[in-house]
C-alpha cells in the first residue's frame, strides 16, 4: 500500500506534469480548425465526467458553492487558460505567455495584504523571485512578434488567476476538489460556447492540417 507522503509526492509531480504541458496543449490547440472549438469540447468532456460528484455537491451544499464555483471558473479556467490559448493562437510564443503567467504568485503576494490580511515574509518573496526567474529561464523567452491584443489577453489571463486566488481565499469554500473541477468545468464549457458555435459550429475539433 502506498504510503501518505508518496502519494503526496506523486500527486505534485503529476501537477507539475499537467501544468507545463498546458502551454504545449496551447500550441496544439491552435493548430486546430478553432481553439474555442477545442476550449468548448475539453470542458464539456471533463464536465460530464465529473456530473455526478457535482451534482450531489450542489443538492448538498446549496446554492452557495454552485456560484462562488461558477466565479472561480470565470476567473481561474475561462480567463487564464482561453487567454493563453487564444494569444498563441495569434502567434505569440508559448514561452513568453509562460513568463508572463509565472507572474501570477507574485502579483497575488502583492495583493494578499490589502485583501486578505496576508504578510509575505522576506524568504516567501525570495522563494516567489527564483522561482520566476526559473520559469523565465525553463521557458524561454519567445519574443515580441504578436499583436498588441495577444499580450493583453495574457496579462488578463493572468488578472485571471490572481482574482481567482483571492476569490478562492476570501469566499473559504470547503468544496472537494473532484465537484469543484466539475462546477467550474460546467460554467466554462457554457462560456466558450457561444465562441466556438460562432466560429465553426460545435463539431468535435479536428487539425486544420
Amino acid at each position: 500500500m502506498m504510503k501518505p507522503r508518496h502519494r503526496f509526492v506523486l500527486l505534485d509531480l503529476g501537477l507539475v506534469v499537467m501544468w507545463s504541458s498546458g502551454y504545449i496543449g496551447a500550441k496544439l490547440a491552435a493548430e486546430t480548425e478553432s481553439v474555442y472549438l477545442v476550449l468548448f469540447w475539453r470542458f464539456l468532456l471533463v464536465s460530464l465526467l465529473l456530473m455526478a460528484a457535482s451534482i450531489r455537491h450542489i443538492r448538498a451544499g446549496g446554492a452557495r458553492s454552485l456560484w462562488v464555483n461558477g466565479l472561480l471558473g470565470f476567473c481561474g479556467m475561462f480567463l487564464p487558460i482561453g487567454c493563453a490559448i487564444v494569444a498563441v493562437d495569434m502567434g505569440m510564443a508559448a514561452g513568453t505567455v509562460s513568463i508572463i503567467y509565472a507572474l501570477q504568485p507574485l502579483l497575488t503576494a502583492v495583493v494578499a495584504g490589502p485583501f486578505l490580511g496576508e504578510r509575505v515574509t522576506t524568504r516567501e518573496w525570495t522563494g516567489l523571485a527564483v522561482a520566476f526567474v526559473g520559469v523565465a529561464i525553463a521557458g524561454g523567452y519567445g519574443g515580441l512578434s504578436a499583436p498588441g491584443i495577444a499580450y493583453l489577453l495574457t496579462m488578463l489571463g493572468t488578472v485571471g488567476m490572481v482574482a481567482a486566488t483571492v476569490i478562492g481565499k476570501a469566499s473559504m469554500d470547503e468544496t472537494p476538489i473532484l465537484p469543484a473541477i466539475g462546477i467550474q468545468s460546467s460554467f466554462s464549457a457554457a462560456l466558450f460556447l457561444p465562441f466556438a458555435l460562432a466560429d465553426v459550429g460545435l463539431r468535435p475539433p479536428r487539425h486544420s492540417g
